[in-house]
């Protein structure tokens, strides 16, 4: 069969055995290095609310909504992409051709589905950031 196959039908034969073999690492590292921007983002934050804090930019009598979001969001957007990075918990016979072709199925989509929800959260989180910049600027001196 192979050999019935043009240079053009070979090189796509390739690439997407390639991409079949590779996309759940490719999630997993995605995940992985979200993992780290978001972490990355609650430094981030705090440091902003500290400067802000310096310039008496915070008022006391903001109260948990308008401070406390981005960090609940980053950290909810962390939680969510290290359930992205970890394995799929289930057994498989690697016998069963069809209950393994399902198997990577399931696994793709809970690795996928974690990793969008991770980048749901972590976006959020991004704009509650701006938001809460862009609300707090008016109290700065």
């Amino acid at each position: 069969m192979a050999s019935n196959l043009t240079i053009e039908d070979q090189a796509l034969l390739d690439y997407g055995q390639n991409q079949f073999k590779s996309s759940l690492d490719t999630i997993k590292d995605f995940c992985k290095t979200m993992m780290n921007f978001s972490i990355g983002g609650v430094t981030l934050y705090i440091a902003i609310i500290g400067i802000l804090k310096g310039q008496n930019g915070v008022p006391q009598e903001t109260g948990f909504s308008y401070v406390y979001y981005p960090i609940v969001g980053f950290v909810a957007s962390s939680l969510l992409f290290i359930l992205g990075y970890m394995p799929y918990a289930e057994r498989v016979d690697l016998s069963d051709l069809e209950r393994l072709k399902k198997h990577r199925e399931r696994a793709l989509k809970h690795h996928y589905t974690f990793s969008l929800l991770g980048l749901i959260a972590f976006i959020i989180a991004i704009f509650y950031v701006f938001g809460n910049v862009v609300y707090f600027k008016q109290y700065w001196k």
